[in-house]
């Protein structure tokens, strides 16, 4: 944590204070905005993987089809 915001804020302001559209700017935030939400989606990935698979307490997959009425 203490490592995101240290590279986050110098980056995050540089970006701010150059010219607002730049190719720098825009660089910038897709890089910091791609950081934040991967981590996210893969901590969730992770308790996904702990939780169903490992500890084997809730299921992942039943082996039936989804969405299909087989009448």
């Amino acid at each position: 944590m203490i490592f995101a915001v240290l590279v986050a804020f110098p980056w995050g302001h540089l970006a701010a204070v150059m010219k607002c559209g730049s190719i720098f700017d825009h660089t910038v935030v897709g890089v910091l905005v791609d950081r934040l939400f991967n981590a996210h989606f893969l901590l969730g990935m992770m308790l996904i993987m702990l939780v169903s698979v490992h500890l084997n307490l809730t299921p992942v997959f039943d082996g039936e089809t989804v969405f299909l009425d087989n009448n």
